[in-house]
């Protein structure tokens, strides 16, 4: 298995991120989704599918973060806030990287 798989695999069910996988070996694919990874992409992607697997990531993670944040939120009267970062992680090593940074291409 893949280093980010193990590590991913490593922690428990509850705790695990929502990955977006970015490899050359589409062999993993199927143990990743297994893991609750968000997307699988294969080296090289292009821009447009990379750009569709960050949209679907700030869906999902808006979508996560309103459904946590709402009975508080509700309670006081408030709203929750966007995505502001996320990490991104290549050879072993994560980078944090504003929302702001990401454009469309096109």
């Amino acid at each position: 298995m893949g280093g980010g798989l193990e590590g991913l695999a490593a922690l428990p069910a509850k705790q695990r991120p929502l990955p977006i996988l970015l490899t050359a070996y589409d062999h993993f694919a199927v143990r990743a989704f297994e893991l609750q990874a968000l997307d699988y992409l294969l080296k090289p992607v292009d821009d447009a599918r990379f750009t569709e697997a960050l949209e679907r990531a700030r869906e999902v993670l808006a979508l996560r973060d309103h459904a946590l944040a709402a009975p508080a939120q509700r309670r006081a009267g408030g709203r929750p806030e966007a995505l502001e970062r996320f990490e991104f992680h290549r050879d072993a090593r994560a980078s944090p990287v504003g929302c702001g940074v990401v454009r469309r291409s096109g």
